[in-house]
């Protein structure tokens, strides 16, 4: 996991449900295991009020063979 990260899974209607607590006034980045469902949660979140968003492309193998940092739940 990414530090400071909120997980709110795609599949589970989590992001759905509570995107109205998520800032509209600064960055938000997304990320999933290769780019696919944050892909689909970057343009929910667009749709709904979310101006500047950032698909990590990639997702988390990217991120991983990178060597970026993440931290254990």
């Amino acid at each position: 996991v990414i530090d400071g990260a909120l997980l709110y899974p795609w599949i589970s209607n989590q992001l759905q449900t509570n995107h109205s607590i998520l800032p509209t006034d600064r960055p938000l980045y997304v990320i999933c295991a290769s780019g696919g469902r944050s892909s689909q949660a970057s343009a929910f979140l667009f749709t709904n009020g979310h101006k500047c968003i950032y698909n990590v492309l990639g997702g988390m193998g990217a991120w991983l063979g990178a060597s970026y940092p993440t931290v254990k739940p």
